[in-house]
């Protein structure tokens, strides 16, 4: 069984005990392996754990590893770790991740009816909110259309978060 020392060490976010399943299992790409029942990898696993002190080693070191292509893997209701990573407010793992790949910004979650940064203030992650829009150029990636930067401005103006981050 891999999977399941893989996800342990995933949702703790502990890179020892990761490298040696990665290292012991080379052959297999396990950064690309499925190791939940919604088809997370460990990279959606440890970008989602709630604040461990351990993520930004654990997410530098996994990434570090992977393809840019790897980084765009969705589960299966359509998210990138980088998505789940805007959710949990794990504001290191969404840099890492956004360094690595951009494009990343404009692939949408939630069964591909929201975009990472509307995710972001959703949750009231106004630390990635700022971060995410400050690199999506202006909102006009792919991805984004008249609608869904509608809704970002309505939920923006909801959530009490509209201007805020303009200076």
């Amino acid at each position: 069984m891999i999977g399941v020392p893989l996800y342990e060490a995933s949702i703790k976010c502990d890179w020892k005990a990761a490298k040696a399943i990665f290292d012991k299992y080379k052959e297999m790409n396990l950064e690309r392996y499925s190791i939940t029942e919604n088809g997370e990898t460990a990279l959606h696993v440890a970008a989602s754990a709630k604040n461990p002190k351990d993520v930004e080693k654990f997410v530098k070191n996994l990434v570090g590893m992977m393809q840019d292509e790897d980084l765009e893997l969705q589960n299966d209701n359509h998210n990138t770790a980088l998505y789940l990573a805007a959710v949990a407010g794990n504001i290191e793992a969404v840099k890492i991740m956004v360094e690595r790949n951009k494009a990343l910004l404009s692939i949408a979650g939630a069964n591909g009816a929201m975009m990472p940064l509307y995710a972001a203030v959703l949750f009231r992650n106004e630390d990635v909110v700022k971060y995410m829009y400050n690199n999506s150029n202006k909102l006009g990636d792919k991805g984004w259309t008249h609608q869904n930067r509608g809704w970002l401005l309505e939920k923006c103006v909801e959530m009490d978060m509209f201007g805020k981050h303009s200076r």
